[in-house]
């Protein structure tokens, strides 16, 4: 016959029931009924790649290294192999030895970059030139300190704060190639800081620098300047205009082709009498078909041409304090006066180039005829501000 084996407490040696989690004489918790605890499994380091369990997949084991999928397999030690494979293959020589110029090339040349607006290519190669210090680093060499003291350098020389998110956006492209490629393990361009504290300055202005500049209307730069303060141009858009049937000399309006948005294509800006006698010296002046408005030595218009060589210093000609003012408070001054003129709010945006509501209702069910009826009467209001404005001035 099999001899029992009476259970004692731990604690007080008393006889208890074999399974019982506590003594039922003292209380005490015997410890064979305490499950052992399971330790957490260590953190893999970084750069080592990375295992993940997905569930639901025959192999559920993907595995991960330099920010590349190596692929899904059955066990973890199956992944863990991959991971080494990979790590003994090491990165392409090729890329290994690239410069950060070499990798800007590589960037700039695929089909993406192609396909992207001349504007957006224009400032992506103006934002790699200001990132000077690395044209000739190798790329295997860069770290994250050497984005962020661009920003910094950036930030010190009072960039605004979309010229260091432009910074930012192409670190973010060439640390990703770097990776794709092997030539880093991790994406150094993960939190880089920009000043979030920057507000441009945009200001409209006041009536007494209108005045001033009405006043000297003579001046190319200063008749620019009252063209785009009374008709809420974008500066791009001048470059548009052509002495052709977009000009509606009846009506003394200009259909505007638009540069931006698609609710700023094809849309009438009505021009009051005092803006129209400046804007008509430059359509005469200008052949059939030919750019109404140009370069300061005539070639094709240029905006920054015109903000650098023209715009500034024309203020600065007139007294008017240059550090207040932009180039796109022309456009701020417009619509501050067609606000303050009591204009329809729907007519001042479609007038800018702005959305209003459902596009499709603009677009599609509602003719342009009634635009521009309804600009025409609506900005009479704005020509009765512009005139108080200059009646001041001398003719």
């Amino acid at each position: 016959m099999k001899q029992v084996i009476p259970v004692l407490c731990i604690s007080c040696q008393q006889k208890i029931p074999d399974g019982s989690l506590f003594c039922n004489h003292c209380g005490k918790r015997q410890r064979g009924t305490i499950a052992p605890r399971k330790r957490p499994k260590a953190r893999r380091a970084k750069g080592s790649g990375s295992i993940v369990f997905i569930k639901g997949l025959s192999s559920p084991y993907r595995a991960r290294y330099c920010g590349r999928n190596l692929g899904y397999f059955p066990t973890v030690l199956a992944a863990q192999d991959a991971i080494e494979s990979a790590k003994a293959s090491g990165p392409d020589l090729e890329y290994r030895n690239y410069t950060m110029q070499q990798v800007f090339d590589a960037v700039t040349s695929d089909r993406d970059w192609a396909s992207r607006s001349d504007k957006y290519r224009a400032d992506t190669k103006t934002t790699w030139k200001y990132m000077s210090e690395l044209h000739n680093k190798l790329a295997r060499d860069v770290r994250k300190e050497d984005f962020q003291n661009i920003i910094y350098r950036a930030q010190d020389e009072d960039k605004s704060q979309s010229h260091q998110l432009k910074l930012r956006v192409l670190a973010k492209k060439l640390c990703q190639f770097c990776v794709q490629h092997g030539i880093h393990s991790v994406d150094y361009s993960e939190g880089l800081k920009v000043n979030n504290n920057i507000k441009t300055q945009r200001v409209p202005f006041s009536d007494a620098d209108l005045r001033a500049i009405y006043t000297h209307r003579q001046d190319r730069a200063a008749a620019i300047i009252w063209f785009l303060c009374a008709t809420g141009c974008r500066p791009g858009e001048l470059g548009k205009i052509l002495r052709d049937d977009s000009i509606d000399t009846k009506r003394h309006g200009v259909w505007l082709a638009g540069s931006k948005t698609a609710a700023g294509r094809n849309r009438f800006v009505a021009i009051d009498p005092v803006t129209w006698e400046v804007f008509m010296r430059f359509y005469r002046a200008a052949a059939p078909g030919a750019p109404i408005f140009t370069g300061k030595n005539g070639g094709p218009w240029d905006v920054a041409g015109f903000r650098r060589y023209e715009f500034y210093p024309e203020l600065e000609s007139l007294g008017i304090p240059t550090g207040k003012y932009i180039l796109y408070s022309c456009r701020h001054t417009f619509a501050t006066l067609a606000e303050r003129s009591g204009v329809d709010k729907a007519t001042l945006q479609r007038a800018m180039g702005h959305e209003i509501g459902s596009t499709v209702t603009d677009d599609h069910y509602i003719d342009q005829v009634a635009h521009v009826d309804t600009a025409l009467s609506e900005f009479n209001k704005l020509s009765k501000s512009i005139s108080s404005i200059v009646s001041k001035v001398s003719r």
